[in-house]
């Protein structure tokens, strides 16, 4: 028995030995694991199906391994700290998205300016309290607001002398004339009906006219359900389903990105775009345009919050944008109301 228990002693002797020079190369490796894929997520994202899983993923879960290797590192080894430190900053910072604003409201005189508060939400249908709302918008001296899935049965109390225009799910509602309002609709191939992707209208703001866009584009949930299984995690059988969604998006996107693009007027689009900043859908068809959130707030900024087969997940995928001659000044995530979204806030200079 005594033998027994030397030999067993001797070999934990024996891998503890090596343990230090094994976690350096381990930590290492994460960091180069953790970069690898931040990088396919951010520059193939939703060009492949694969990384497109990854792009809508519970990202908090490639943090996991810092759970277990950090305090390895100080019980045993503290050089595989630096690796781990330059491994955890990648992926708070960089693959969850946390935002540091770099050109805040630059160059402009904001005793001059005139300025638009807006609020963009997608209400899921109604599922929010209607007096709560209503009331909220007064708190926060909102001038315009644009829902995403707002049914037309949906009435909501609106500051004496509002104006509100709503179009198959999506409404615009505005303290000044709304003086024209364009639903801007668009066939997918696959379809046989047209979806109303846009509802976009002429505000006469003080001094300026501005096209205001209510915006919602079509979700990948379908096709990231269609591959995603329990057991496997994966089902490449099933990937068609997604590649199909991901061709509809990137269709829809750039019908609604042309037709933005033509107006004469300074432009706002604000809602729900089901996609993040990282996305390379996003930057392909959204990134000339100030996102109010990326220049000037501050954290996560995450708006939507899901489960994704039992597990929690958030993210950034409503945006207020601008066009030429209109600068956001700041940006703001508002508070729960009842949907399964949370509410956007920006205010937006048009004058100087």
């Amino acid at each position: 028995m005594t033998k027994v228990i030397d030999l067993y002693t001797e070999r934990v002797s024996s891998t503890t030995k090596y343990l230090p020079q094994g976690l350096l190369w381990i930590a290492s490796s994460y960091l180069v694991v953790v970069t690898v894929l931040w990088s396919l997520m951010t520059y193939v994202g939703e060009q492949w199906w694969l990384t497109t899983v990854l792009l809508f993923a519970p990202r908090w879960m490639v943090a996991l391994p810092l759970l277990v290797l950090v305090p390895l590192a100080v019980w045993r080894d503290r050089r595989a700290l630096i690796p781990l430190a330059l491994a955890g900053t990648v992926v708070a910072v960089l693959f969850m998205g946390f935002n540091i604003p770099l050109n805040r409201h630059s160059g402009i005189d904001k005793g001059k300016a005139k300025t638009l508060r807006v609020f963009s939400y997608n209400i899921q249908g109604g599922m929010v309290n209607a007096e709560e709302f209503s009331a909220f918008l007064q708190q926060s001296a909102v001038d315009i607001v644009a829902l995403q899935e707002c049914p037309e049965e949906y009435k909501l109390p609106l500051p004496q002398g509002w104006y509100s225009a709503k179009k198959r799910g999506l409404a615009i509602m505005s303290r000044y004339p709304i003086r024209s309002v364009t639903p801007v609709e668009v066939l997918q191939p696959q379809d046989q009906w047209p979806g109303t992707y846009l509802l976009q209208a002429v505000i006469q703001a003080p001094e300026a006219d501005v096209a205001f866009c209510s915006l919602h584009l079509p979700s990948p949930r379908f096709g990231l359900q269609a591959v995603l299984d329990k057991t496997t995690l994966f089902r490449p059988s099933r990937k068609g389903v997604l590649e199909k969604e991901l061709f509809g998006r990137r269709f829809v996107a750039d019908k609604l990105y042309y037709h933005i693009k033509n107006l004469k007027l300074p432009v706002i689009i604000a809602g729900d775009f089901n996609t993040t900043v990282d996305s390379s859908l996003f930057r392909q068809f959204w990134s000339g345009f100030n996102n109010a959130f990326s220049a000037t707030g501050w954290g996560y900024g995450w708006t939507q919050r899901v489960s994704v087969r039992g597990l929690p997940l958030k993210a950034r995928i409503d945006h207020i944008l601008t066009g030429t001659g209109l600068t956001p000044l700041s940006s703001a995530i508002g508070p729960d109301l009842g949907s399964d979204h949370l509410p956007l806030i920006a205010v937006v200079a048009y004058g100087r």
